[in-house]
This record gives C-alpha cells, sequence and structure tokens, in this order.
C-alpha cells in the first residue's frame, strides 16, 4: 500500500483521483480522508512515475515522483 499524507485533500472519497505514472489508480484507493490518502499497488501494472491528487473544489496538487519497486519475497 502507498499512503499519501498531506492536507486539503478534502473528505469526499470517489469523487478525487489519484494518478500514477498517468493512469487512474480508481479501484485502488482503499482510503481517502482530508490528510491522508492510501491506495494499493499492483506488481504487474505499477510503473514509476509522478503521483498527483485531484481534488473537486481544489483541483491538481503538486505532483511528485515516485519510484516503484517489488520485491517479491522468496
Amino acid at each position: 500500500d502507498v499512503t499519501i499524507v498531506g492536507r486539503n485533500f478534502e473528505n469526499l472519497p470517489f469523487i478525487g483521483k489519484v494518478t500514477l505514472a498517468g493512469e487512474l489508480q480508481e479501484e485502488n484507493v482503499h482510503f481517502w480522508s482530508n490528510e491522508k490518502i492510501v491506495f494499493r499497488t499492483n506488481p504487474s501494472t505499477t510503473k514509476t512515475g509522478e503521483v498527483c491528487v485531484h481534488t473537486l473544489s481544489k483541483g491538481d496538487s503538486n505532483c511528485l515522483p515516485f519510484e516503484y519497486h517489488f520485491n517479491q519475497k522468496r
């Protein structure tokens, strides 16, 4: 899981959006509050890129670089 911590995300789950490397993470968001968003990654589809939060009234957040590494336990 990836946790994004900040503020002014608005406490409106499923109205705001999270993108990672330009891909909408809609089905992967598990928690959304005004100060924290949690979404689950998928090792077969998640890519390195910018993570952005888009809210209804506040618009787009500052996008930040996100580097994805998956280590499969053996």
